[in-house]
């Protein structure tokens, strides 16, 4: 919102300033450059040096009744809202008829986060002036209505500003389009400002207005297209550089991603304002992987929308189920980040804990979301439609969904383990696997158990048994006796049975039950029949059988018939040992 429309401003009545230099034997009178008039400051944008010079004008009683409308002018646009709003505030008790300064204190109060004085300074101000401040008092009006939901003077601010935006006010059309932002309409965000930007082709910001639209669409490159070419122009953009920062985290990595957030928090270092630092801080956290997660985000939950939506993917990825619950089980969702993050909350706790009703509860806003006729169209309102169907397990409504977005979201960690699952539930390992594979090995999706486990799977069912034991030698203690269960009875059932046996025999030798045992015994048997099949070489059957001797149970008239046949096939094939 502009608060000032342009004027001239009178200059300062000091002349130019003159330096005395001895050159040689005589003086030479050398005029010095004369200083920058508030007028150039003001036109450059350099309002750092326009309070300075006001400043000193105001200590040497010069600068005219206009100086301290200018100097609330150039706070208001430093981000300085609060000494912006005392500049008005004493200029609204030397002049209190005059409301453009109601007007301009209503501007400063939005910015503060003060929304309801905002409306009380705005309806004093300008009811009656030029075009141009009612439609600005208009603008304040629909913007604060939004901010505290009083509806009724939000139908009739909107009305006025769309009226004025179909009359060709570009700023209103701005806050119309800022208004379908706000409310998650992003399609119809970014086409406004696409008939914005076409209309009048130097609206530079628009530009970044579309990249916003675009990320929050999930069409990740193309934004990067948009805000790169913006951040060319305008290098110092707080809010360019962190959006090109989200954008390299989406499609590339977080190592350029982290590069590119330092950047900023080097400039924002060497500001003495505060826009853009809690930015910094949150960005942070989810470019380094949730590091200290517990730690800077929770005094950012009422500050950045995206502080809850991530925290809670942090408790949920360390198993913290109640900690997420606790984010989430009072939250009513009004947009649909929120209204998804409370469905992946539920399905999670749902899932671990075999709960029917939190399953049903995220099902139901899955599908709020991704039939709403503002998201069923959008790659997020897809993504909902395609955990909707997850519950279901109708793998081929999965893929319909997923493949109509999987070239937006080929970097996508997370898009390509779902997209991978519902492959491997179609039956499709092959090319399960090749999208398992895609997540890199330092990703944290590529951490999880259930990402190794559905590999493991993938390898086992296209044929690959070698591959899924890799998988488990790589483990770690924890969840190596669930991927060796995974192992044993998967290969079983494929008929891999020389590898049901390894992973039977591993498992007896952790916990020596009658279950083990009875699989490990039929594994054997399975070997033999791969062997007797020309499908292994003998050298297995050695290792079978000489494993069989040393751990069969005494005394087990089972154990010991199994092994008898089995030595008197190694004996008539030449098997020997050691």
């Amino acid at each position: 919102m502009n608060t000032f429309a342009a004027s001239k401003v009178r200059r300062p009545s000091a002349g130019p300033v003159r330096a005395m230099h001895q050159v040689g034997a005589g003086l030479a009178v050398k005029e010095a450059p004369a200083l920058p008039t508030l007028d150039e400051m003001i036109q450059r944008q350099d309002f750092t040096g326009a309070v300075t010079l006001l400043q000193f004008q105001k200590q040497a009683g010069e600068g005219g009744p206009l100086a301290q409308p200018w100097l609330a002018y150039a706070h208001f646009h430093l981000g300085d809202y609060a000494k912006a709003l005392d500049v008005y505030t004493k200029l609204q008790a030397e002049d209190p008829a005059n409301g453009d300064y109601h007007l301009y204190a209503a501007c400063c109060h939005f910015y503060l986060g003060h929304y309801k004085e905002a409306i009380a300074e705005a309806k004093q101000g300008a009811a009656t002036g030029s075009p141009a401040k009612q439609r600005l008092r208009n603008r304040v009006l629909m913007h604060c209505a939004y901010k505290v939901n009083n509806t009724a003077l939000l139908d009739e601010a909107s009305a006025a500003c769309a009226h004025a935006s179909a009359q060709g006010s570009i700023h209103d059309a701005l806050s119309v389009a800022a208004l379908q932002f706000m409310r998650c309409q992003f399609q119809e965000a970014a086409d406004e400002y696409q008939r914005i930007i076409k209309e009048n082709l130097d609206c530079d910001a628009v530009n970044m207005y579309i990249a916003l639209c675009l990320y929050k669409l999930d069409h990740f490159r193309i934004s990067l297209d948009f805000v790169s070419k913006y951040v060319a122009k305008f290098p110092d953009s707080a809010s360019a550089l962190n959006l090109r920062a989200c954008n390299h985290f989406r499609v590339f990595d977080s190592a350029r991603a982290d590069a590119d957030l330092q950047l900023l928090a080097d400039k924002l270092q060497s500001s003495a304002h505060a826009f853009g630092r809690e930015l910094v801080e949150h960005n942070t956290v989810v470019f380094r992987g949730g590091q200290d997660a517990v730690k800077v985000l929770p005094p950012l939950l009422d500050v950045v929308p995206e502080a809850r939506f991530n925290l809670t993917v942090h408790h949920l990825r360390a198993g913290e189920l109640e900690d997420a619950l606790s984010l989430v089980k009072d939250l009513e969702p009004k947009t649909p980040q929120e209204y998804v993050i409370k469905a992946v909350a539920y399905a999670a706790i749902g899932v671990a804990n075999d709960s029917a009703e939190f399953i049903k509860e995220a099902r139901s806003l899955f599908t709020a979301v991704g039939s709403s006729e503002s998201e069923r169209d959008t790659i997020p309102g897809r993504k909902c439609m395609a955990q909707f169907y997850f519950f279901e397990r109708r793998w081929e409504d999965v893929l319909i969904y997923l493949n109509s977005i999987a070239e937006y979201c080929s970097a996508d960690a997370s898009f390509n383990v779902n997209l991978g699952i519902a492959l491997a539930g179609n039956g499709e390992w092959e090319e399960a696997a090749k999208r398992f594979l895609v997540v890199p090995d330092t990703d944290p999706e590529a951490e999880t158990f259930s990402y190794r486990a559905w590999l493991a799977r993938c390898h086992i069912n296209r044929g690959a048994p070698d591959d899924a034991w890799g998988i488990y030698l790589k483990l770690e203690t924890q969840g190596s006796v669930d991927m060796l269960l995974l192992i044993a009875t998967d290969c079983y059932r494929a008929g891999h049975f020389y590898h049901a046996y390894k992973a039977y025999s591993t498992l007896h030798r952790l916990d020596a039950s009658a279950e083990h045992w009875e699989g490990k015994l039929g594994a054997a048997a399975g070997t033999l029949q791969l062997v007797l099949a020309d499908q292994l070489p003998k050298t297995a059957m050695r290792e079978v059988i000489s494993d069989l001797r040393v751990s069969a149970p005494p005394g087990d008239s089972e154990t010991h018939h199994v092994l008898q046949t089995l030595l008197r096939w190694a004996q008539a094939n030449g098997v020997k040992f050691d």
